[in-house]
């Protein structure tokens, strides 16, 4: 794969395994849910990854961004993409990239930032933004079944209660008669109780 283009491979590979199953399940929830689903699962594989410390930290850091978007809607699309796709007004901000893992870790990453491109697409939506960069303007809710998809790629096995708790919460607790109803705030902390990673 051609450095920097990681961002590009999570929005181009089809993922094995891949169902229509949790995007079909939450398109009743509100999009706080949905976002919540999708950044559940990229906050364990990031507790999972093999990576030095800087490249632990700014995973963590686009994580925290978009988890600070479900939260507070504060933070813009652009401000999530470059997180991944590097601020080209930066010379030393590159994003999150595919040579900063190992080649058995790149699913990993890959669930990590596909996560973080469906967060990116929901902020420009939210706020408005007609114009959105690749592979934003293309990003959509089947972004859940392609997150899920490279997770259960990932080299540590996918725990797939843990997956069918997040989406059962998000159903029984944030159902929305639109859509498009941003609903409310869902902490990352009430997120990863709800998936208890380390039960089966």
């Amino acid at each position: 794969m051609e450095s920097g283009q990681l961002w590009k491979f999570s929005m181009n590979v089809s993922p094995t395994n891949c169902s229509a199953s949790y995007s079909s399940r939450l398109s009743e929830c509100a999009v706080r849910a949905r976002v919540g689903f999708v950044l559940a699962i990229a906050d364990w594989a990031r507790t999972t990854i093999k990576a030095d410390e800087d490249t632990a930290a700014l995973i963590r850091a686009a994580l925290d961004l978009a988890w600070r978007w479900l939260q507070a809607a504060d933070v813009s699309g652009l401000e999530l993409y470059e997180t991944v796709a590097g601020d080209s007004q930066a010379l030393d901000d590159d994003g999150i990239q595919e040579y900063m893992v190992a080649e058995d870790q790149q699913f990993t990453l890959v669930t990590i930032t596909s996560a973080i491109i469906y967060t990116s697409w929901h902020a420009y939506v939210a706020a408005g933004e007609k114009r959105r960069p690749e592979p934003i303007c293309e990003a959509g809710d089947e972004d859940i079944d392609i997150t899920v998809g490279f997770a259960k790629q990932m080299p540590i096995g996918f725990n797939q209660a843990a997956v069918d708790r997040l989406a059962q919460y998000c159903i029984n607790y944030h159902k929305a008669a639109d859509a498009n109803t941003l609903g409310e705030p869902i902490s990352r902390e009430t997120m990863m109780q709800v998936a208890d990673w380390a039960s089966a």
